[in-house]
């Protein structure tokens, strides 16, 4: 299979643009895409539009509504028989997360893939990127607890439902500070270097739960999603590009790594004629979902907005977690501030950790407290050093005020 030019394929695709309303609405159909034309089970280089239907049927046996056309505008109309399937199955725990790995909301029976960490944009605090039906599913709601593995059980909680997009089956969850994450996805280690858009013969490979790593061709795209056909030249064992568990999973260009589309469906049909899978386009994704592949700066301090004790009697003590995490590619030296009281009527204090090295794509925690020693608001600053070029710090704030007698 040749992959066509980027000129090529999008003038199909304006082709598709302007007839897939009506393509769409033909008894039977299912998905429409422009792609390779399939003859006797196999891609051929010829491309055409492509109509998918659940089961095809010899055109005798069909009303004329049922009928496509052998082409519109001059590009060859192809109908396909497939099937798309959801994929999720079960797996280990890992620490630090990685892309590839077991991951379900807890109030659901099915699990699917981690497909990597990344970036809120609005707050830069690394998120878990997969399925909608795999962290949301029916009746899933923000907030719900998510687990890796995906077990139910609360000791894997790992975080929380955020956002989704369930137009393109999509969602982040918030990862919580007891369990360090990294960028890395299983049988890549760098991760996902950028995102691009699928292109028609382009060489892709996922690392899912269910088949590991696996290799592919694009064979076909729409504005939303593409489809992948086994790469003939690097069969998976079995046939099986992808299996229930791998939902949720990462396809990358082979070239450099870069995240084309997000996995989210396998072929049912057991034919190993009939083999591919669905995904949606991963640019799509960060857009709506609004993250990044990376943080605009390698140390992550959260919260990341000043820490506000609120009001705090006399006596009383109060507590919160800072976290720094390095997510730079070497290991930094960090200088901590020793805890002090500025002269206000009010205390600050923290534990300096007994290393000042955090390793690349880890964290520490750093408990403070405020002990109120009068009445009245007082604040301080934690400011943060490391051998990079850059600083950073949080502000500490807090109220005391005298507590009725018991």
């Amino acid at each position: 299979m040749r992959e066509v030019s980027q000129g090529e394929q999008d003038a199909l695709m304006d082709v598709l643009r302007r007839n897939e309303e009506r393509l769409r609405a033909i008894p039977g159909v299912h998905y429409v895409d422009v792609g390779y034309k399939i003859v006797d089970g196999s891609p051929t280089d010829e491309l055409a539009i492509r109509i998918h239907v659940y089961t095809k049927r010899p055109e005798s046996d069909l009303e004329a509504s049922q009928i496509a056309p052998e082409e519109i505008e001059g590009v060859p109309v192809d109908v396909i028989q497939s099937n798309p399937g959801l994929q999720q199955n079960r797996g280990g725990r890992f620490d630090p997360l990685v892309g590839g790995v077991s991951i379900g909301n807890t109030r659901q029976p099915f699990r699917g893939s981690l497909g990597m960490v990344v970036f809120d944009s609005r707050t830069a605090n690394p998120m878990g990127l997969s399925n909608h039906h795999v962290l949301v599913g029916p009746g899933g709601q923000a907030g719900d607890f998510v687990a890796q593995p995906g077990s139910g059980l609360p000791s894997d909680v790992m975080g929380s439902v955020g956002r989704w997009s369930l137009s393109l089956d999509s969602a982040l969850c918030f990862i919580g500070p007891a369990r360090n994450v990294s960028t890395n996805i299983l049988g890549f280690p760098a991760g996902a270097s950028s995102i691009a858009e699928p292109l028609i013969g382009m060489a892709i490979t996922k690392s899912g739960l269910a088949t590991q790593v696996t290799r592919g061709i694009i064979e076909g795209v729409s504005s939303e999603e593409f489809t992948i056909r086994p790469d003939p030249n690097n069969l998976p064992l079995g046939g099986e590009i992808s299996a229930p568990g791998d939902s949720g999973s990462i396809w990358l260009r082979v070239s450099d790594s870069a995240a084309v589309g997000l996995h989210y469906a396998g072929e049912t049909d057991e034919d190993p004629a009939a083999e591919r899978a669905w995904a949606k386009r991963m640019a799509n994704i960060a857009i709506a979902l609004e993250f990044r592949l990376q943080p605009l700066d390698p140390i992550i301090i959260s919260p990341s907005d000043d820490i506000n004790f609120g009001r705090i009697a006399i006596g009383d003590i109060a507590t919160r977690a800072v976290t720094i995490t390095n997510w730079s590619p070497v290991d930094l030296t960090f200088s901590f501030p020793e805890p002090h009281s500025s002269g206000n009527p009010a205390q600050f204090t923290w534990d300096v950790p007994t290393s000042n090295v955090v390793a690349s794509q880890s964290h520490i925690v750093i408990e403070v407290e405020f002990i109120p020693r009068g009445t009245g608001r007082t604040a301080t600053t934690m400011r943060f050093s490391t051998s990079l070029p850059s600083s950073q710090f949080v502000t500490l704030s807090g109220t005391g005020f005298r507590g009725l007698p018991l």
